[in-house]
């Protein structure tokens, strides 16, 4: 006997709740017969929306992470899971602050198997422009300087390290102040490595140049360089009217070439002019008729100055009355037995001495006195460049 499937509605009479049927899930195993395969049950995926009704909340699954071991079956390759990098911008809602993504630094070492080289990491020097907003301050970069040693292995040669030498010029903003440099003088012994010779610092050997006016006596007193292209000098007595009712010895200084040219010398000269009485003053006359007076000092008959450029110069002597100028300090202090004039002179008949420490009138000496001597000369015309410039 069959009995069909009924599939007409079942009707209830007044209160009466409709009839349920309740199909107890099959747990037993689905048997097969011979060789028949085994059943299969597929689900489809539902896609759709799940609706709620009213207030009622969305429903929400959640699907745990699995942790156990993925298991293969004989040469089956291990799954491997890429997941794509998101590049997408991640938006906000509201006044919801953009999200950060901080990935904490990797400390730990990093193993290679094998002959595997180790890995290296270049991370490519930012070149851009560092932008700011508003008033913000400009980023700085402060690299500390390495001070320790680096290491060679084996035969590798030391690491040299050579800055270029910085020529363009330094800026600078509003009233600041020009940047100087001051490099302190050296003063430490320069050592040297293996069989390498000490260094050795050679002075080019300092030349006097002595000339003379045998009429005047009056001399100028030089390196060869200050006096080059003078052949002699010529000295004049002259007559100023500025002086009148005075008296006064004025020379008229110049040095001449060979062809009887002008010529100025290139630096310092030291200047000797015969005196004939206590000594008052020294006037330089400048080009204007104007009396400039002149520091001096007055050794073994002669009065003694330095100058730049020769010129016209007027000695006045002492008279009653008057008052004889005083040696300046630095001039007196002197040892007595340095005192020597740069040049020999004879008492007797006024004209330079014959004998050996004599200079010729245009000749040229290298003495250890002379060399002493032109060393005071260049101190002297230091402090006579400072005092013009001041």
């Amino acid at each position: 006997m069959v009995i069909t499937e009924y599939t007409e509605p079942i009707g209830t009479a007044g209160d009466q709740e409709a009839p349920s049927v309740v199909i107890p899930e099959y747990t037993e195993p689905i048997g097969t017969a011979g060789e028949q395969e085994a059943p299969s049950v597929v689900i489809t995926e539902y896609t759709e929306p799940i609706g709620t009704a009213g207030e009622q909340e969305a429903p929400s699954v959640v699907i745990p992470e699995y942790t156990d071991p993925i298991g293969t079956a004989g040469d089956q390759k291990a799954p491997s899971v890429v997941i794509p990098e998101y590049t997408e911008p991640i938006g906000t809602a509201g006044d919801q602050e953009a999200p950060s993504v901080v990935i904490p630094k990797y400390t730990e070492p990093i193993g290679t198997a094998g002959d595997q080289e180790a890995p290296s990491v270049v991370i490519p020097e930012y070149t851009g422009p560092i932008g700011t907003a508003g008033d913000q301050e400009a980023p700085s970069v402060i690299i500390p300087e390495y001070t320790e040693s680096i290491g060679t292995a084996g035969d590798q040669e030391a690491p040299s390290v050579v800055i270029p030498e910085y020529t363009e010029p330094i800026g600078t903003a509003g009233d600041q102040e020009a940047p100087s440099v001051v490099i302190p003088e050296y003063t430490e012994p320069i050592g040297t490595a293996g069989d390498q010779e000490a260094p050795s610092i050679t002075l080019p050997e300092f030349k006097l140049k002595v000339m003379k006016d045998k009429t005047t006596r009056a001399q100028v007193i030089s390196g060869t360089t200050e006096l080059e292209g003078a052949s002699y000098l010529d000295s004049q007595k002259v007559e100023n009217k500025e002086l009148l009712g005075k008296i006064y010895d004025a020379y008229a200084l110049q040095l001449k070439d060979k062809d009887g040219k002008l010529v100025q010398p290139k630096g310092a000269v030291l200047v000797r002019l015969p005196v004939s009485g206590a000594v008052q003053e020294l006037y330089q006359l400048t080009p204007t008729k104007d009396l400039k007076s002149q520091e001096f000092t007055i050794r073994d008959g002669y009065l003694e100055f330095i100058a730049l450029d020769l010129n016209t110069y007027a000695i006045v002597y002492k008279t009653e009355g008057s008052t004889i100028k005083p040696i300046p300090v630095h001039m007196e202090e002197r040892n007595l037995e340095t005192t020597k004039p740069l040049v020999e002179s004879n008492d007797v008949n006024d004209k330079a001495s014959t004998n050996e420490k004599q200079l010729p009138a245009t000749g040229e000496q290298t003495s250890p006195l002379l060399f002493m001597a032109s060393l005071s000369l260049a101190l002297s015309a230091a402090f006579l460049l400072k005092g013009k410039k001041d």
